[in-house]
């Protein structure tokens, strides 16, 4: 089985259908979304259809949950609020239930998905530091834990002979027979990794590989239809810089 996986669109329609047509000449059997469909981007009802049109499976982001008020939005910072105020606001009520259909996460084929972590899915824990991922080593037993959230591709190996793990920087990980991983798959709407290309992995289960993959879109289409909706100038300018 070969499985697209996609995750962090926020509402960035033409950085999601230049990914959906390099998922097209992948010839890949299912796409799993890990979450956040909408936030911080000017298209969230159009990313929402083709979600709801091409993907097999969709996780719950925090900007998903709190675009309909299923979440706290305390720990949002203010560009992320404004623009969560805008996207509630042009969520029609069709999408809205959508968005209610969504999972807590999606297991399947020995792998885990989710979007923030597995240690508590829903209250969006970042893993970003050394103690993170150990904690989130701990709450799943699958071979791997597919997740985005952070917006940054890496990926770790939890041998079972060390006590520790380690980073996997490669774009692409042949799996071995032992051991666990913990893979992020990156953003396709909003890198942070000082990359602007979109970013989707793509599982291959029959091989045992995965593969991180960068596609080019129209980033000033984006951020021009950003501007019409006055939307937060730093969340506008990020998207030139991939930061």
């Amino acid at each position: 089985m070969k499985y697209a996986l996609i995750t962090d669109i926020h509402g960035n329609l033409a950085a999601l259908e230049q990914v959906l047509k390099k998922v097209d000449s992948e010839h890949c059997d299912k796409i799993i979304c890990l979450g956040d469909v909408v936030g911080y981007g000017p298209f969230p009802n159009e990313c929402l259809a083709q979600v709801k049109k091409r993907v097999d499976g969709v996780i719950v982001g925090n900007h998903d949950a709190a675009a309909i008020a299923m979440t706290d939005t305390s720990d949002f910072n203010e560009n992320a609020k404004k623009a969560l105020i805008w996207t509630r606001r042009q969520l029609t009520p069709e999408n809205r239930d959508y968005v209610r259909t969504f999972s807590t996460t999606w297991d399947e084929n020995g792998a885990l998905f989710v979007h923030a972590s597995p240690k508590e899915p829903t209250l969006w824990h970042y893993i970003l530091t050394d103690k993170d991922v150990m904690d989130a080593s701990l709450f799943f037993d699958h071979r791997v834990c597919f997740f985005g959230h952070t917006h940054y591709p890496i990926a770790y190996y939890f041998d079972p002979l060390l006590p520790d793990f380690t980073f996997l920087r490669e774009s692409t990980i042949v799996f071995k027979d032992q051991g666990r991983y913990l893979v992020n798959v990156g953003s396709v709407g909003q890198p942070r990794d000082r990359n602007p290309q979109a970013a989707f992995g793509l599982f291959d289960t029959a091989e045992g590989t995965y593969r991180h993959v960068r596609v080019d879109y129209d980033i000033k289409k984006t951020q021009a239809a950003m501007e019409m909706q006055r939307l937060p100038r730093f969340l506008i300018q990020r998207l030139q810089s991939g930061w």
